[in-house]
């Protein structure tokens, strides 16, 4: 199959991105390495983080979500993605926390430490807090709501877009349906490239695999 010549163009300007905010760093005096405002910071260990995204385009109501997961050294340790279909942006985002959790479950992870990561912080400030739902999503969240007592140490936080960026080409490859179907257990070069990228700029000198 044939490069898609967007996603060629996306990993790049990503790379070229981590690569500017590491230069940057090391050529500023006075800065220790790594600087953890640069990228996706890893947990600490024993804790399992999950990153979340949707690919949800402007017209229609078909797209995608994506699921990383990664453990204290970077390595991706497990994921998924999905064809979804939604009536919004946020509807989207809701289901890629749902079909994540359900994931998690039928990995017999609800008894791990779990971090979970999602860009759209209308969506966590509605799990933390129900009175902020939207009525459109209501469902969505009844169905969020029911999952969440099945997990005996699971957290859910906001993250900035930038530390999404390698969940988020996960949707968007999947929804342009480049992204092979073993992607977690062999990720495909450019995937790789990501993480190797983020990883030397946040100083590793192990990359991870």
């Amino acid at each position: 199959m044939s490069p898609d010549p967007e996603q060629l163009v996306e990993i790049a300007l990503t790379n070229a991105e981590i690569a500017h905010s590491y230069h940057r760093t090391v050529s500023t005096p006075g800065k220790k390495l790594p600087n953890p405002d640069l990228v996706w910071c890893p947990p600490d260990p024993r804790v399992l983080k999950i990153n979340i995204d949707r690919a949800f385009p402007t017209t229609g109501n078909e797209g995608a979500i994506a699921c990383v997961c990664r453990d204290h050294s970077r390595t991706l340790v497990d994921g998924f993605t999905s064809n979804i279909h939604a009536s919004s942006a946020l509807q989207a985002e809701t289901q890629a926390l749902i079909l994540t959790l359900k994931h998690l479950l039928q990995k017999g992870k609800e008894k791990e430490i779990l971090l979970l990561e999602s860009d759209c912080l209308v969506l966590v400030e509605a799990v933390h807090n129900p009175s902020l739902m939207p009525w459109e999503s209501h469902a969505l969240f009844a169905e969020c709501a029911a999952l969440f007592p099945r997990f005996s140490n699971l957290r859910l936080q906001h993250c900035r877009r930038k530390d999404n960026h390698i969940v988020d080409w996960a949707a968007k490859a999947h929804g342009h349906r480049i992204l092979p179907p073993n992607w977690a257990v062999k990720p495909p070069q450019p995937l790789l490239d990501l993480v190797c990228s983020e990883a030397l700029a946040k100083g590793c000198s192990v990359l991870p695999t």
